[in-house]
């Protein structure tokens, strides 16, 4: 199957669609201040492009916590998850009574 990349449309439409967003659209003309900081940061090759704030000190340590928070839900519901299947299966209860008589024997050796 053949894929289209370029759909043709008649030259009326795009003069109508150019003329639709010309009156619907109002130019806007950035601010002197931010355009000669602009011009300044794309010419000025020693200011990195990245700029690191205080906040995101901040931001990372929450993110280290909600992530250990997380684990430890997560581990928790499997805990419990394991400890459903467990008893479902009645491997617990055999465990359980295990126990019952080991204390049961040791109570009346006394």
């Amino acid at each position: 199957m053949k894929t289209r990349f370029f759909i043709h449309i008649k030259r009326e439409d795009v003069n109508e669609m150019e003329h639709l967003l010309k009156t619907t659209l109002q130019p806007v003309t950035p601010r002197s201040e931010y355009a000669r900081k602009l011009r300044y940061r794309l010419l000025d090759h020693s200011v990195p492009t990245v700029e690191i704030y205080p906040k995101g000190r901040i931001h990372a340590a929450i993110l280290i916590v909600v992530g250990i928070l997380s684990g430890l839900i997560l581990l928790l519901t499997n805990g419990r998850a394991i400890i459903s299947i467990l008893s479902s299966l009645g491997i617990l209860n055999y465990f359980k009574r295990q126990s019952e008589l080991k204390r049961h024997t040791i109570l009346h050796n006394i």
